[in-house]
């Protein structure tokens, strides 16, 4: 027993020094907006694009004095999904959320940003999506990006509304 105690404290002391320290320099708040339509089906997936929205990472970068080095992935960090005006909104009816940030000149080319693979019933007015760790950078120009949700129903909407998805970013930077 004692070997194995000792042979875990070595790991953990080596996986501790082998990983260098990840600092979050700043945070960028961006926010999407699309409409679900009333009769949506659920056999199919539904794709909500909004274009021209506004991630100022150039200007947040500038205003700390760091330059484009310093950075070294600018990722996605948080998110909710909610009706847009504050609704109380049973979204129940939603069963999985994606959410991808596409290249601006080639739709095709994309990078999930945001996830959940299965709502849970009972999430009344917000769904929290899981982040993905991908490096976006590259997928803003002047600081606007392309952004495309991706839902999955388990049930058809109860009627048509406005959303929002509001989400975090954050600049890293390795020690």
């Amino acid at each position: 027993m004692n070997k194995i105690q000792h042979i875990f404290l070595i790991l953990i002391s080596l996986y501790l020094v082998s990983c260098g320290s990840i600092d979050s320099l700043f945070e960028v708040r961006a926010e999407s907006q699309f409409r679900i339509e009333l009769g949506l089906n659920t056999l199919e997936a539904h794709y909500f694009r909004s274009t021209d929205v506004l991630i100022p990472y150039t200007t947040q970068l500038n205003g700390t004095g760091l330059v484009q080095d310093d950075i070294t992935k600018f990722i996605a960090s948080r998110a909710e999904l909610r009706p847009k005006f504050g609704e109380q909104m049973n979204l129940d009816f939603i069963n999985s959320v994606n959410v991808y940030i596409l290249d601006p000149t080639d739709f095709n080319r994309r990078k999930e940003i945001f996830y959940i693979d299965f709502v849970e019933i009972g999430q009344a007015n917000e769904i929290r999506l899981f982040n993905a760790l991908n490096d976006i950078t590259e997928f803003l120009v002047n600081d606007r990006a392309v952004i495309e949700t991706r839902l999955e129903f388990r049930q058809f909407p109860p009627s048509s509304f406005d959303m929002r998805l509001d989400m975090t970013f954050s600049a890293l930077a390795e020690e």
